[in-house]
């Protein structure tokens, strides 16, 4: 399947309407004034942000989407993180600031929301680049832990193989179990 190619783009700034973390989606207010726009949980995980929360300001990058504008790319979220899965906000972390290089290269963040974290070693049950995330199995017999891109950013880790032996440090969500950082073993 060919990748999906959003067509022109143009960089607004808008406030969040509302964002619902169990269906994964919410809008947004562009501040010109223009129609509302749609937001997708990707576009947050692609850019290794949490879910903003009603009246947070985005910056974004906004194209033509299946039913009408669509925040295809987010560059920055400035204000309130979300609360939890209802109707209105959602997620956990802090709003995000510029990364500083990380020693040795790659990414990461000081920010991220690490309360309640719990390591746990295992094996990279699949991954897949192309979808941005996968899971681990673990060895404590628990639900497999999820991965996504923002976690191997953070961490440094360019890829990931099945059956690769890893260690994660994660949080239990709504969703269940989820990596802020790996690292390989």
């Amino acid at each position: 399947m060919p990748p999906f190619n959003p067509g022109p783009t143009k960089t607004i700034e808008a406030v969040v309407k509302w964002f619902n973390t169990t269906k994964g989606f919410g809008f947004v207010a562009p501040t010109d004034g223009s129609p509302d726009v749609f937001l997708h949980a990707a576009a947050l995980e692609q850019a290794g942000l949490p879910p903003p929360g009603e009246g947070a300001k985005i910056k974004c990058e906004v194209g033509p989407g299946k039913k009408g504008p669509q925040v295809v790319r987010v560059h920055e979220v400035d204000g309130r993180a979300g609360t939890g899965g209802g109707g209105g906000g959602g997620g956990m972390g802090a709003p995000r600031g510029p990364r500083p290089p990380r020693p040795g290269g790659g990414n990461f963040r000081d920010d991220v929301d690490m309360a309640g974290a719990v390591d746990v070693e295992g094996t990279i049950k699949w991954y897949s680049p192309e979808k941005g995330y996968g899971f681990v199995a673990t060895s404590d017999g628990g639900k497999d832990v999820f991965v996504n891109a923002a976690c191997l950013r953070r961490s440094g880790i360019p890829s990931v193989d099945t059956e690769q032996a890893v260690r994660a440090s994660y949080v239990t969500t709504p969703r269940g179990r989820e990596a802020r950082y790996l690292r390989l073993l």
